[in-house]
């Protein structure tokens, strides 16, 4: 069975998504995480839509329009535990291109790597970028070919293994996905 220190994982997550939005998408913290918006129950307010498996949320930006993010959280494969949050949005308000982030909880294997496979084809190897107290991070800046893919898709398989070598996996589903990109692209600032 494979074991990643769960406790707290899903307050850490909340924390790690709301630093990596100040520091790499330059949205608010509570943006990233709903949880953190609730109980925070500060700065603007966020409007947050269901597009069939993906939810966007959107908050007024600073120099006008809105700051959105697309996400989605899955689970360990072969349980209903939480362990993978998808994200996507666009580094800065200036920047033509989407950046996927995936959020996994320390205890993965950093040296086994992680692969990510849409629907049947090959699996390929993502590279962790760093972890931090809330989590290791995936950062994927999404070329044509990979935004064309996940678009044409059914689900994205996130593969890794735990310390102990053991592998898991966590599924996401890309159904609207594409519609998700679309709003996500409509409400971009600038």
């Amino acid at each position: 069975m494979l074991t990643i220190p769960m406790r707290h994982w899903r307050a850490s997550v909340h924390r790690t998504v709301a630093a990596l939005a100040a520091l790499s998408f330059a949205l608010s913290p509570a943006v990233f995480s709903p949880a953190l918006a609730q109980t925070e129950n500060q700065g603007p307010e966020i409007q947050t839509e269901a597009i069939q498996d993906w939810n966007l949320q959107c908050q007024p930006g600073p120099e006008g329009g809105n700051i959105c993010q697309l996400f989605q959280e899955a689970s360990l494969e072969g349980t209903e535990r939480p362990i993978l949050r998808a994200l996507v949005g666009y580094r800065t308000p200036n920047s033509d291109t989407l950046t996927l982030v995936l959020v996994l909880p320390l205890g993965v294997s950093l040296s086994k790597g992680a692969f990510m496979q849409i629907d049947d084809n090959q699996p390929v190897a993502v590279p962790f970028e760093r972890c931090e107290p809330g989590g290791c991070l995936i950062f994927l800046a999404m070329s044509d070919s990979l935004l064309q893919a996940l678009k044409g898709g059914i689900n994205a398989r996130l593969i890794f293994h735990d310390t102990q070598h053991r592998r898991g996996a966590a599924t996401i589903s890309l159904r609207g996905f594409t519609a998700g990109i679309d709003r996500l692209s409509a409400n971009k600032p600038g």
